[in-house]
């Protein structure tokens, strides 16, 4: 329940075929760990391209609060092969479109609405990070740990581009950003795989026109230089840094990222985030995801049909 005691809090979910098995285990494990909050909450999933048996499974837990939504009804983004891009442009209007689905009556009215990725494993109750009055949402800085040292995870890193960074030319995109190469090259990037809006906040205009202006800058060749995969994410990392979009900083405690030896997971961590989960899912760090994935499975909750979506 939130903070005025009057409406429920929300908890959204973008997901298509590809992060079937992951958005099971990651409602399963609210469920779980976490059964206050479930069921006191709205869940709301996306579906961006689930498959029929997914869909099956989810839409008769309206009685639990869980409203599948499919993205033709929120969203005109067209249709797109490569997985996930679908889920990652339909984030950027996760604000207005919630706003229009809860005055159509389609899902309950709600005051905070906290967006997941189907990576996400929640760990115990929490109450969802009002962000401060003067905020458009709650964000965490991204960052790593690597031999013992704690670096912000900046935009010009490979992951960012579709090609070698060697090949970007910082004073060519500095141009097509209107951003100094100063501040550029320290530019720090934000993790949208976990965030928290205040419903009523408008931060889709400002967040789309990045999002829109990434997608067109090319080299001399004519070849893309942001890659699709982070694209939105790298958007609303430039809003910010213009001061377009105001964010509060999120707690890690809510977006905690598989910690690298010899750190353990933090106590008070309530959403663990597993980034990365294909390449690097054999590491010992991600051994918390596959506890949970068993706990989840042993509960019976998810149809034995649908187990083989489970990795």
């Amino acid at each position: 329940m939130n903070r005025s005691g009057m409406m429920r809090d929300s908890l959204l979910w973008l997901a298509d075929q590809g992060v079937e098995g992951h958005i099971f285990i990651s409602l399963g494990s609210l469920r779980l760990a976490a059964p206050s909050l479930w069921r006191n909450s709205i869940k709301i999933v996306v579906d961006c391209g689930l498959s029929p048996a997914a869909l099956e499974f989810l839409m008769p837990l309206r009685r639990e609060q869980v409203h599948v939504i499919p993205v033709s009804s929120v969203s005109n983004e067209p249709p797109d092969t490569r997985a996930g891009i679908v889920a990652m442009r339909t984030r950027i209007h996760v604000s207005s479109f919630l706003e229009r689905l809860q005055r159509a009556g389609d899902v309950p009215r709600a005051t905070l609405c906290l967006v997941c990725d189907a990576d996400t494993v929640f760990l115990r109750e929490f109450v969802i990070p009002e962000p401060r009055v003067v905020s458009d949402l709650s964000v965490m800085p991204e960052w790593d740990n690597r031999d013992g040292v704690e670096r912000p995870l900046l935009l010009l890193r490979q992951s960012t581009f579709t090609l070698p960074l060697t090949e970007v030319h910082v004073s060519e995109l500095s141009a097509a950003l209107e951003i100094q190469e100063n501040t550029l090259r320290n530019l720090p990037t934000y993790n949208t795989g976990v965030f928290s809006f205040a419903l009523g906040t408008q931060f889709v205009d400002a967040w789309r026109r990045e999002y829109d202006r990434i997608n067109t800058i090319r080299n001399a060749a004519g070849q893309l230089l942001f890659s699709p995969y982070a694209a939105e994410q790298n958007a609303l990392s430039i809003a910010i840094q213009r001061g377009t979009i105001i964010p509060d900083s999120l707690p890690r405690r809510f977006n905690q990222f598989p910690p690298r030896p010899p750190h353990s997971w933090p106590q008070d961590t309530a959403i663990a985030h597993f980034i990365t989960f294909g390449r690097n899912h054999c590491e010992a760090r991600y051994k918390l995801w596959f506890d949970t994935r068993d706990s989840v499975r042993q509960d019976g909750w998810i149809p034995a049909a649908l187990l083989p979506a489970i990795i």
